[in-house]
């Protein structure tokens, strides 16, 4: 079946193929129920991976936003992908072999295929959620070549160690597929990722916007309008973490030897959490994990609080969730506990004490480089021993209050590694998103007109009357 469908792309016929994928295609429906009918329509690619943003720019009423489910987007390229493609080859173009025959015909095919498939939806942009996605670079860099401009909306963001910044600067080296950015524009969260692309060479100044996060402007408002408190419950919530950590190669999340990582930590903070919910029952303790019942990470967090004789199953304040919305649980605590996540930030601008364990392999010199945080202690209430962890959390359970100068360092802070406190990231995204859209609909109308005959006649003709709509 491949090999035949194969032989219609390389016939040109190409029309079975538009018509699924407008069949397959989902609009993300707002959630007031309008349609944006007459808006500028972004296409999303990977479209699970975008962590709500979508749905916030389509409640925005500025843009019309498709979803292109991936597996549909996987099996156009599977037509000529196989498991024998070395893509560092296909993606650099230098070895004038089979990687190069196949990326030219796929792309002669994505190029027949989206020319109608973006006229006959009036798509005007096309979306990725990461620079390093090869399913995304294809399609993209096919949309690029037509006329369509391609956005990524970057969603890892946080470089709050030097490892991190490092890690990301040379990012080509590492993960990237393509040298530079085959796309029109790359959106990031804050400046110290967009320094760390463009000194990469990945992308050219002009080619990439620091906007903040989409996220977290309702978050932002929220507590700059005094959402900080909560009914007087005495709850505490520990946002749980791995052993593992980002910007070192081979180390998982979890280390299977527990002799790689943050696992004495890991052990003991748990165990505390549960020491104390064992301890002082007038008090809610909760510990959040991630990704949504993750096995693994259940059963690490089992096994650390039965390391200290307790069944957390018998201890009824202790509570271990992963449903349960983060926001919704800082807003509601007492007290906030984590390591290397921006949780901990979350909940600093939301006034409420943040402990932060920071002994055992924290205090390792061969690990202090990977501690995000490490240079901005000076906001958190931070523990050097797990005795000094349990005691700060029972105080500041009582004693909740923030100094106005510590206030004013922890939004700097988030500022730095997050979004603007301005709660207006989406204002920007969406003004950049129009500025891309307009720039590209005048590159295609300065376009020449296709001659009769032409391979590319299709393709002008569509972005042509793409581009008439959009003006």
């Amino acid at each position: 079946m491949k090999r035949f469908l194969r032989i219609f792309a390389d016939l040109g016929m190409v029309w079975p193929f538009v018509l699924l994928l407008q069949r397959v295609i989902e609009e993300v429906k707002p959630t007031t129920g309008v349609k944006n009918q007459d808006k500028p329509t972004l296409l999303a690619l990977h479209p699970d991976y975008f962590r709500g943003d979508l749905q916030i720019l389509a409640d925005s009423g500025r843009f019309r936003v498709l979803r292109l489910p991936f597996k549909w987007q996987y099996r156009m390229l599977n037509l000529y992908w196989n498991e024998k493609i070395d893509f560092g080859l296909y993606f650099s173009h230098s070895n004038g072999g089979k990687e190069d025959e196949v990326r030219r015909r796929l792309r002669d095919f994505l190029k027949a295929v989206l020319a109608p498939l973006f006229s006959r939806l009036k798509i005007d942009c096309v979306l990725s959620a990461c620079i390093w996605y090869k399913q995304d670079i294809e399609w993209g860099g096919v949309a690029n070549e037509i006329g369509v401009p391609y956005v990524v909306l970057h969603r890892e963001n946080l470089a709050a160690s030097r490892v991190l910044q490092e890690r990301w600067e040379n990012i080509t080296k590492r993960r990237v597929l393509t040298p530079k950015f085959l796309g029109s524009h790359i959106i990031v969260h804050n400046e110290i990722m967009k320094r760390c692309f463009i000194r990469s060479g990945f992308v050219e100044d002009q080619g990439i916007s620091a906007l903040g996060c989409l996220r977290m402007d309702p978050y932002v408002n929220r507590v700059k309008n005094g959402s900080r408190l909560n009914d007087g419950t005495k709850r505490v919530v520990l946002f749980s973490f791995v052993h593992g950590f980002a910007g070192k190669e081979g180390v998982t999340a979890f280390s299977a030897s527990r002799d790689v990582g943050f696992v004495r930590l890991f052990d003991d903070v748990h165990g505390a959490i549960a020491e104390l919910a064992a301890e002082n029952g007038d008090v809610e303790f909760f510990i959040k994990v991630k990704p949504e019942g993750d096995p693994t990470w259940l059963s690490e967090v089992e096994y650390a609080v039965k390391k200290r004789g307790i069944d957390p199953g018998k201890v009824p304040n202790l509570k271990i969730v992963y449903k349960e919305d983060a926001q919704e649980l800082i807003l509601s605590s007492s007290v906030i506990c984590g390591f290397g996540s921006t949780s901990l930030l979350e909940a600093a601008i939301a006034g409420k004490p943040v402990v932060f364990p920071f002994f055992h392999e924290a205090q390792n010199p061969e690990y202090s480089d990977f501690v995000l945080f490490r240079d901005d202690l000076q906001v958190f209430d931070v523990a050097r021993s797990t005795e000094e962890f349990k005691r700060r959390i029972m105080e500041r359970v009582d004693r909740r209050e923030i100094e106005p100068e510590c206030m004013r360092a922890r939004y700097a802070l988030f500022e730095k590694y997050v979004s603007s406190m301005n709660g207006d990231s989406l204002e920007q995204y969406v003004s950049t998103l129009q500025s891309v859209i307009r720039k590209g609909s005048e590159a295609r109308e300065g376009r020449a007109p296709a001659k009769t005959g032409d391979p590319g006649r299709m393709e002008n003709e569509a972005t042509e009357r793409s581009a008439a709509r959009a003006s």
